[in-house]
């Protein structure tokens, strides 16, 4: 069994059981295996990698300085950049082999200096680690060493056992990711998390906290067991999850299983049975719901809502032969002419006006003329129990009456809709009502 620990409190490990290894660290301590994020050293014969990804990140951005500046010529860039295009797809098949064979990647909890460089987070979207400097991962900085485990991944406690103050923490997690691994000691913030991909893992804790103390008070071992653990616990979960029993033991039951598979059998049909009555009234409230655009909407949409609540009324839609008309329906044995608006304020004399037109225009010399409703959603924008102000100023009353005009809101449709569908006016009290009606509607 051998250690290694890096300059900045980050241990790496190689032992018998358990490959783990390190990227980008010169410091050799106990002769530990270092891996070269630069170069093609193969990752994916370990089953655990402690990577610093800032010190990586950092040297990777003074390499592209370098690059840019002893670069002579455009086929030299070019070189150049293929180069570098063919290693991060070399390092994201690296990934995904390492991944794919459950690999955990252990990296510090902190806010990288650099992850605001878009192409560095290119580098990590070319490799399919994008996600580790994704805007949704938001840090709260916040120093301390005094962290917990969570209670289903405990194998930090020994260690936390032997050596309360171990980590030592520089940020906290202000977002909900992933699966909660550390706390600080109140449980306030999580300062621990591990992120599954595909079929492995990767870990963000806190770097240790004078990790040569620790080595030296409590020997290696007890981290060494920590990590072991770790892993064992998150593979052994993994592989529970995965099981999958041959069919043929469906065949054996035991205790009361058939009891229970029957009770969860008669469960499952009641589901699904309140799913269907669940789904037909979210169907029936979707449908109730359409026709509120009678009290909120303006132009071919507010048209198109009138109709339909007419049509569901019971009236007969006709053909406007000037085809300017709003709408023209057969209500009773009228015709009737729609023009409809849907304003800010308060209906204006000019609406009934244009109305005025198209009933003129809808003259016929056997049927005469046909009965003219302006419908208007005024203060369309505000509440209802905030519409105070008059819809139909009196200043237009009498151009209206004089020519037996029905003055309506489309809250008045709404309302006329809803006593029809709850049985408490019919068709024909409805259309009596519109027909008679010369000024403003009222609705008793």
């Amino acid at each position: 069994m051998r250690s290694q620990l890096s300059k900045d409190g980050w241990l790496f490990l190689l032992i018998c059981c358990m490959h783990i290894a390190r990227f980008n660290y010169s410091t050799k301590l106990f002769g530990v295996e270092l891996l070269d994020f630069f170069n093609t050293d193969d990752i994916t014969s370990h089953e655990v990698i402690f990577w610093d990804l800032d010190e990586t990140m950092k040297k990777l951005q003074k390499q592209m300085i370098l690059i840019k500046d002893r670069i002579g010529s455009e086929s030299d860039a070019s070189k150049a950049s293929e180069g570098f295009r063919k290693h991060l797809l070399f390092r994201n098949e690296q990934f995904n082999s390492f991944f794919n064979k459950k690999g955990l990647i252990i990296m510090p909890l902190t806010n990288y200096s650099w992850s605001n460089d878009e192409s560095m987070r290119d580098v990590l979207a070319n490799m399919g680690l994008g996600f580790l400097v994704d805007k949704s991962i938001k840090l709260k900085p916040l120093k301390g060493n005094k962290v917990k485990a969570v209670a289903s991944f405990d194998a930090f406690e020994g260690l936390l056992g032997r050596s309360p103050d171990c980590f030592r923490y520089t940020h906290v997690l202000q977002s909900k990711i992933g699966i909660p691994v550390l706390t600080t000691l109140n449980n306030d913030y999580v300062v621990g998390v591990m992120m599954n991909v595909d079929k492995g893992a990767v870990l963000l804790i806190p770097p240790f906290n004078s990790p040569d103390d620790i080595f030296r008070a409590y020997g290696k071992e007890v981290v060494l067991s920590c990590i072991n653990r770790f892993n064992m616990d998150r593979l052994s979960q993994a592989r529970s999850v995965d099981f999958t029993f041959p069919d043929w033991v469906g065949e054996i039951s035991i205790g009361n299983e058939s009891t229970f598979s029957g009770d969860l059998n008669d469960k499952l049909a009641e589901l699904c049975s309140l799913k269907d009555s669940i789904q037909t009234i979210e169907s029936e409230l979707n449908d109730l719901g359409y026709y509120k655009r009678l009290i909120c909407t303006d132009g071919s949409d507010l048209e198109t809502t009138v109709k339909k609540t007419l049509e569901f009324m019971g009236f007969n839609t006709l053909s406007v032969s000037t085809n300017r008309a709003d709408l023209l329906f057969e209500i009773g044995n009228t015709r009737v002419v729609f023009e409809v608006k849907g304003v800010g304020g308060s209906a204006a004399e000019r609406h009934a006006s244009q109305l005025e037109k198209w009933v003129n225009e809808e003259h016929d010399d056997n049927l005469g003329l046909p009965k003219g409703i302006l419908l208007v959603n005024t203060f369309k924008n505000l509440p209802i129990s905030e519409r105070t102000e008059p819809s139909f100023p009196n200043q237009m009353l009498n151009f209206s009456e004089k020519r037996d005009h029905c003055l309506m809101t489309g809250y008045d449709l709404l309302q006329l809709l809803s006593l029809f569908m709850k049985g408490e006016k019919s068709k024909e009290q409805i259309a009596e009502l519109l027909i008679s009606t010369v000024g403003i509607l009222k609705i008793n």
